[in-house]
């Protein structure tokens, strides 16, 4: 996810992943950034809030270095924008388990009803790689019961809507006057 900003209902979606999984990754990026909400930030944030997350943030040099590695050319020209289409986003997380991670996963955990395709679109990219994995999508909170808010409400107003932050988090937001 974009994470920006990380709030309760991405906190809640990662601490009910932790209940259920030996090893929670979180895959982020964002193409453009959301103001606030850079790499460096969203990692600070993820190591203050969840600290045994392996966090996955990839840049443009890290793109290019594992393929190097692995000796291939790169499979995708750049990180998908935010306005790319969702089977651009999901071979692209494919491709990040496979080249950074080392295989596949066993689970996708969201709070969207696009996370069941999500999972599904993974589980054919690791197939396609001579996997035979099996990727599990589990629906969080979809009905905003828990935590009723979402990132694109809170990007709209950050401090009308503090509540659904972290004090870690929103803390970031908040300019210093002297």
């Amino acid at each position: 996810g974009k994470f920006a900003p990380l709030h309760l209902g991405h906190e809640l979606l990662i601490r009910r992943a932790l209940g259920e999984c030996a090893e929670v990754i979180a895959i982020t990026y964002s193409i453009p950034e959301s103001p606030g909400c850079e790499p460096a930030q969203r990692r600070r944030w993820f190591q203050a809030r969840f600290p045994t997350v392996r966090l996955v943030i990839p840049t443009e040099d890290d793109l290019d270095f594992w393929a190097r590695r692995a000796g291939v050319s790169r499979p995708f020209p750049a990180i998908p924008a935010n306005d790319a289409n969702d089977t651009t986003h999901r071979r692209f997380c494919g491709y990040l388990c496979a080249e950074i991670l080392g295989g596949p996963i066993d689970a996708v955990f969201s709070s969207e009803d696009y996370g069941a395709g999500f999972a599904a679109e993974i589980e054919q990219y690791f197939r396609g790689r001579g996997w035979a994995a099996r990727v599990q999508h589990v629906l969080v909170d979809r009905e905003r019961r828990e935590v009723p808010i979402a990132g694109r409400t809170l990007r709209a107003d950050l401090h009308a809507h503090r509540t659904w932050l972290s004090p870690e988090v929103y803390a970031t937001f908040v300019e210093r006057v002297a």
